[in-house]
């Protein structure tokens, strides 16, 4: 692993770039980064501007269940990001008749609690002990008693049939060691970190070109941006989310031609204004995910904003723009207009659907949310909807790999809507795929192992495209959205519509 200093330029400034940006300035490198945002803090229309994400760690696949323990402990610790981090708990809970429901629980169960080396053991808060252990809610007494007290009079529905069976009713685990993000204000706080500590971060500049060697033309040594300024750097890191196919494309001409390892999917977020006795009264609600369905729902912010959706395969309609420039305004979309939009489909993808987001969403969220809280599903406590958009891979790993072709040029991206939770280590893992020591933990070397090296590279998401092209099933380890399934695998088994959120 190398020690020596080098020059990086990071585009994005969201999870993946900012994460990165503070570990490479940490280490000793210089750092430019690039967003095309007002104040080069992640924009508006980016996924990780949002209110609040999913942290947990109960992951099937053993690298991502590690992985998201130790980052747990590190949103627990870590001075920066410790306090937008509220470890309320998460419950999964399954919709009712859903055969094979039981498996899928008693391996999250067993994946929470699981064991982990000497080198990764969790980590409590300081002068705290560890949550509990997850359990298996058995009971309507189980579901009811992992919700504050204050909200148990109000719970509708959804927590009945627990102990049933599955054929009668629903089945379902409560984890008390994760919860949720407040998403924009981490990331801002990491991206603050690094440029206190010496990075440049530069607002409106989306980027235009690539700048080559003249020596070797598929060396990159930096980036034009819209406006005319040229940046240089020894590496270039793309960070740039659901943007990344069309850019790689404008940016490398033919680059289209080839498989492509992920493309853009609009996902539906709603907010709903509570008054503030409903805000102290929520106060502490633990996320809760329907994984027959991919409903979700956090507890209220501050200022009574409490944020639910529902995660399925995608739309890709309404797509992010693919240019901006340093005048254009940036807002966060909305799915209400989704359908008066004219921009053009994905053509990469066979998860997405062929249509713009519909405006029954809506009315499915608030369906969704009537079955937790019938007091609050109310269409004129709507605050906004807006979309998230995921860049998305065929089996939901990330990508982390040099770009093919081209020297100099990685590309760190394919969120698939499982990124944000990883933000204390992500840019260690980036790291590691340049070959560099994060000077952060100098304990742990983050050099990808042999699974890693794989599931991030360009030639592995390559060959899940031929796959799809030959008509072959692409599996994934945690989510059945990954072969568009209807929520059960081939065994009968009910999959996870977002299980890695």
């Amino acid at each position: 692993m190398s020690q020596h200093p080098t020059s990086f330029i990071v585009v994005g400034s969201g999870v993946f770039g900012s994460s990165t940006a503070l570990e490479l300035v940490r280490s000793g490198h210089k750092v430019t980064v690039l967003d095309r945002s007002i104040d080069g803090y992640a924009a508006p229309d980016s996924a990780s501007n949002d209110l609040n994400k999913i942290i947990r760690a109960d992951y099937s696949d053993s690298h991502y269940c590690s992985l998201g323990k130790e980052a747990i402990s590190l949103w627990r610790n870590d001075p920066i990001i410790s306090t937008y981090y509220h470890e309320v708990g998460v419950m999964f809970r399954s919709g009712p008749s859903n055969v094979g429901g039981d498996e899928y629980v008693n391996k999250g169960v067993s994946n929470a609690n699981r064991k982990e080396s000497a080198g990764e053991i969790e980590r409590p808060a300081p002068g705290k002990s560890l949550p509990p252990s997850a359990f298996k809610l058995n009971s309507v007494q189980d579901a009811r008693a992992a919700f504050p007290a204050s909200v148990r009079p109000y719970l509708g529905r959804a927590v009945e049939g627990f102990g049933k069976g599955e054929t009668l009713g629903q089945t379902g685990f409560f984890n008390p060691r994760g919860g949720w993000a407040e998403a924009n204000n981490a990331c801002r706080a990491v991206l603050a970190e690094a440029q206190r500590l010496g990075a440049q971060v530069v607002p409106k500049a989306g980027v235009e070109s690539l700048l080559f060697s003249e020596q070797d033309k598929q060396k990159v040594v930096g980036v034009k941006t819209t406006d005319g300024r040229t940046f240089k750097a020894d590496q270039v890191i793309l960070a740039t989310g659901c943007w990344s196919r069309d850019l790689l494309a404008k940016l490398l001409p033919g680059f289209e031609r080839l498989p492509q390892p992920a493309s853009p999917s609009a996902q539906c977020v709603m907010t709903i204004q509570l008054d503030e006795e409903e805000r102290r009264r929520f106060k502490d609600l633990p996320v809760v995910l329907n994984f027959s369905t991919g409903f979700y729902i956090f507890e209220p912010n501050d200022q009574g904003l409490m944020k639910i959706a529902i995660h399925s395969s995608g739309y890709q309609n309404p797509a992010p723009q693919a240019t901006c420039s340093s005048n254009t305004e940036i807002k966060y979309p909305s799915f209400d207009q989704g359908e008066e939009g004219s921009c053009r489909p994905s053509e990469t993808s066979n998860k997405a659907s062929d249509r713009f987001v519909p405006p029954t969403k809506k009315d499915e969220m608030l369906q969704e949310l009537y079955e937790i809280f019938p007091s609050l599903a109310k269409r004129e406590k709507v605050a906004f909807t807006r979309i998230c958009w995921y860049s998305d891979t065929r089996d939901e790993n990330w990508i982390i790999d040099h770009v093919p072709n081209t020297k100099n040029l990685l590309l760190a991206s394919g969120d698939s809507g499982h990124g944000y939770k990883f933000l204390p280590v992500m840019g260690r893992l980036i790291l590691g795929r340049l070959r560099l020591t994060s000077k952060t933990s100098p304990e742990r070397v983050y050099e990808l192992d042999r699974h890693q090296e794989k599931v991030f590279s360009f030639k592995y998401h390559e060959s899940l495209a031929e796959d799809e092209e030959r008509g072959r099933k692409v599996e994934s380890s945690d989510s059945g959205r990954a072969n568009n399934a209807s929520g059960f695998n081939r065994s009968g088994a009910v999959e996870a519509v977002r299980a890695r959120l």
